[in-house]
């Protein structure tokens, strides 16, 4: 029986072939099928940054003078209702000279807001991570939409672990990193900063 060892990248076949940059959903801020964090405190705009990314990536438009790659954008929410999505959107929409009716089939919109079991994941006694039925509708919802931008606001309406432990939240990223690789997604994660500020 084989030793089972971890995958060794192939030198060989890398002398072999070029390589290729690192590419962007927004350069130099958002690399393409990565996770990335976006803090602040609260009531700072990140969620109506985030929407307008998100509708950017839709519309094939810039964001604030920057290139969006275009493509499906799939936007979820834990703070918002669909009242206020829609009311941030049609103002979004204008804004970048486009309509909420040529968004329809390209920006998804979900709002989870007082839906109850959003984390995508829970812990067991000895820490070990655990995906939930959340994070099955998560991949079900990307695969559906073909999305290849999504948004998760808020981080703390999805981790149901303890922020101060590095092995839980390393566990919850590379959840996240699994539909990165699996479905070739970028995720924008949402999180406020800590009460304290630090």
């Amino acid at each position: 029986k084989p030793v089972e060892t971890f995958e060794l990248a192939d030198l060989s076949l890398w002398a072999n072939t070029a390589p290729t940059p690192k590419a962007f959903v927004m350069a130099p801020f958002i690399p393409r099928e990565d996770v990335v964090i976006v803090t602040g405190d609260g009531g700072t705009n990140k969620s109506t940054a985030a929407l307008q990314i998100s509708a950017c990536a839709a519309a094939g438009r810039q964001f604030l003078g920057m290139d969006v790659a275009p493509g499906p954008a799939l936007y979820i929410t834990a703070e918002d209702d669909n009242r206020e999505n829609h009311w941030r959107l049609a103002k979004i929409a204008e804004a970048i000279g486009t309509t909420v009716h040529n968004l329809a089939g390209r920006l998804h919109i979900v709002s989870l807001r007082g839906r109850m079991n959003n984390e995508l994941a829970t812990f067991d006694h000895d820490g070990t991570l655990r995906s939930a039925p959340a994070y099955a509708l998560l991949r079900a919802t990307i695969e559906q939409t073909s999305a290849k931008l999504v948004t998760l606001d808020n981080v703390a309406h999805l981790f149901a672990g303890n922020e101060n432990d590095r092995g839980q939240v390393t566990a919850f990223i590379n959840l996240l990193y699994q539909l990165c690789g699996d479905l070739g997604v970028t995720i924008l994660l949402i999180a406020h900063r800590n009460k304290s500020g630090d």
